[in-house]
């Protein structure tokens, strides 16, 4: 497996704000719906504050 390097600059184009960041962690880690990794539960819940966790 081979890993491209990004400069500092290509990071912050690709995440300008927390919420671009997170949603493309969201799309990794969740890209077939959202489930819970250790049981497999999909019944997934908001956190209002959203700190430290959204779910």
């Amino acid at each position: 497996m081979t890993q491209e390097a990004i400069t500092l600059i290509q990071l912050l184009n690709m995440f300008p704000n927390e919420e671009t960041a997170r949603k493309w962690f969201e799309d990794i880690r969740w890209g077939k719906g959202q489930f819970c990794p250790y049981c497999g539960s999909v019944k997934i819940s908001c956190v209002p504050r959203e700190k430290p966790m959204p779910y």
